[in-house]
C-alpha cells in the first residue's frame, strides 16, 4: 500500500514535468510564473544535469549537492526538494539506486542556495566540493 502510494506521488510529480518539457518552455519562461514550480524545477534540472555531469571528479553526493543547488537559485526551495524526492521514489521502482545520503546531498545543495554568498552555478560547485570533495 505505501509503495503505491509513493509510486503515485512520483507519478504526480513526473507527469506534470513531462508534459511542461513537451511544451519545451525555457527556464526563463517557467520561473516568471507560466508554469508549476515542480515543472520548472524539472526542466531547470535536465538543463543543467549535463554540466554537473561533466566536472572532473564529480561523483554521486557531489552531483546531487551541486545539481539542487543550481536549480535551488532559479527555482523555489521546496520544489527542488521534492524534485529529489521525487526521483529517489523513481529509484526505488525503477533501475536506480535511492539512497538517503541522495536526499541529505539534495537537502545539502537546496540550502546552500539559499545562502546569500551562493549567487551563481559556480559558486554551488565551490561550496558542494567542500562538502563533498571532487575525486581524483
Amino acid at each position: 500500500m505505501v509503495k503505491m502510494k509513493l509510486l503515485g506521488l512520483a507519478a504526480l510529480l513526473l507527469a506534470g514535468a513531462e508534459s511542461a518539457r513537451a511544451d519545451s518552455r525555457s527556464i526563463l519562461e517557467c520561473t516568471i510564473g507560466h508554469l508549476p514550480p515542480i515543472a520548472c524545477a524539472y526542466i531547470a534540472g535536465e538543463a543543467l544535469k549535463p554540466a554537473v555531469e561533466k566536472i572532473p571528479g564529480a561523483w554521486d553526493k557531489f552531483k546531487h549537492c551541486t545539481l539542487s543547488c543550481q536549480i535551488g537559485l532559479v527555482c523555489p526551495p521546496v520544489d527542488t526538494l521534492l524534485l529529489g524526492l521525487g526521483k529517489e521514489i523513481v529509484d526505488v521502482f525503477g533501475p536506480g539506486n535511492a539512497e538517503w545520503a541522495d536526499l541529505k546531498a539534495d537537502h545539502y545543495g537546496t540550502m546552500l542556495s539559499l545562502t546569500p554568498a551562493i549567487k551563481n552555478n559556480k559558486h554551488c560547485i565551490k561550496g558542494c566540493s567542500m562538502r563533498y570533495p571532487l575525486q581524483k
